[in-house]
């Protein structure tokens, strides 16, 4: 989190408030304790940081319908 899409550095902190993403569940996800989050809040992490979705998570399951991981929240 020193080297975000946009040059600056992010704390946990201020991560978790610009993405309503609890502190300890951002934490939890840098030490690799948790590896798995919702749609909306990797979207939030990922525009947050300034990089693509898919730099920061893999999707998992099946998508039955095609659409892409925007369209399915949007």
């Amino acid at each position: 989190m020193k080297h975000t899409g946009d040059g600056t550095s992010v704390s946990i902190r201020d991560l978790a408030t610009a993405t309503s993403v609890a502190p300890s569940t951002v934490g939890a996800l840098l030490t690799g304790d948790q590896e798995t989050l919702n749609i909306e809040a990797a979207s939030a992490i990922a525009d947050r940081i300034g990089v693509d979705l898919l730099v920061l998570w893999t999707p998992t399951g099946r998508s039955s319908t095609g659409a892409t991981l925007r369209e399915a929240v949007a």
